[in-house]
């Protein structure tokens, strides 16, 4: 009882500095690059397996993580064949899922992936649970409808918090979608008042679901950091370098240097002076990038 409600308190303090943060195995660094969306994947699992990693298994083969990974991605096409039924015609979308399943399945990124401690498959997944739960959210009537809304807000928490980029995604595909069922009924008839209640209710709805992920991480992230951070870090300085170095063709990361920016801003002067330096080999790096896209 002595701790109640100042749990959040007594939460270890996080490494300083972007890239100390990323070499670092302790429980507040890996929460602050990682996330708590994809950390809490690995801990169930590893519970689950009774696995206990001793050092940073980035690039470790993990049976264990390995199943689940594979797992999710099958989960993964499913979902994607469900989506694509939902908004094509029925034949259409039977064809189209399956084509975009197997699409899926294949991509090499997709296999290469699951092999390692990477949290890209878990991040499809959640990804395409949130599409999948909204629009199950606009099909439903009654109590139903809000119950998915709510589920909708809670997937979207949790996509916002497993890339910083997603943070933007969530809010503008609800906002988005919102729009459209606003003008699919009033395309066919005015709206009425109840009609519009249910919307504003079914938006708030799905806010609460939002905050309810949002709320404690935005707790914990000011207990470990002294202020509350609505992103995870995912180490962006880093990537930005190791993507654009000429000398390690824009992905080779071992061995680390020392050189690597902790800030944002330091990796951007980087790239702008290799692009000053060497335009031409610059620009034929990024060019290369398009094909490892799909190469993984």
């Amino acid at each position: 009882h002595q701790y109640g409600l100042t749990l959040f308190a007594h939460l270890p303090q996080a490494t300083t500095g972007e890239y100390n943060i990323m070499r670092s195995i302790a429980v507040a660094d890996r929460l602050i690059n990682d996330g708590p969306v994809y950390s809490s994947f690995l801990a169930m699992v590893l519970a689950l397996s009774g696995f206990t990693p001793g050092s940073l298994a980035f690039d470790g083969r993990i049976p264990a993580l390995q199943i689940a990974a594979s797992l999710i991605d099958g989960l993964t096409c499913l979902l994607i064949y469900l989506v694509a039924q939902m908004v094509a015609p029925p034949i259409a979308g039977k064809k189209t899922g399956i084509i975009a399943a197997l699409m899926f399945a294949l991509y090499p990124s997709s296999i290469i992936n699951t092999q390692y401690c990477y949290a890209e498959p878990y991040d499809c997944f959640v990804l395409m649970l949130f599409v999948w739960l909204a629009l199950q959210w606009s099909d439903r009537s009654g109590p139903m409808r809000f119950v998915f809304a709510l589920s909708t807000g809670v997937l979207a928490g949790m996509v916002a918090l497993t890339k910083p980029l997603f943070l933007f995604l969530p809010p503008l595909v609800l906002v988005l979608f919102l729009l459209q069922m606003v003008w699919a009924k009033a395309s066919r008839q005015s709206l009425t008042r109840p009609e519009i209640k249910t919307f504003l209710l079914c938006l708030v709805t799905a806010i609460a679901g939002l905050m309810v992920v949002f709320a404690p991480w935005l707790m914990i992230t000011k207990g470990m950091t002294g202020k509350p951070l609505l992103y995870v870090n995912r180490s962006p300085a880093f990537n930005l370098y190791l993507g654009n170095q000429l000398d390690r063709d824009g992905w080779r990361a071992y061995p680390f240097q020392t050189a690597i920016p902790i800030h944002v801003h330091l990796g951007r002067e980087q790239i702008v002076e290799q692009l000053k330096d060497h335009p031409f080999e610059f620009i034929a790096l990024q060019v290369r990038k398009v094909n490892r896209l799909w190469l993984g």
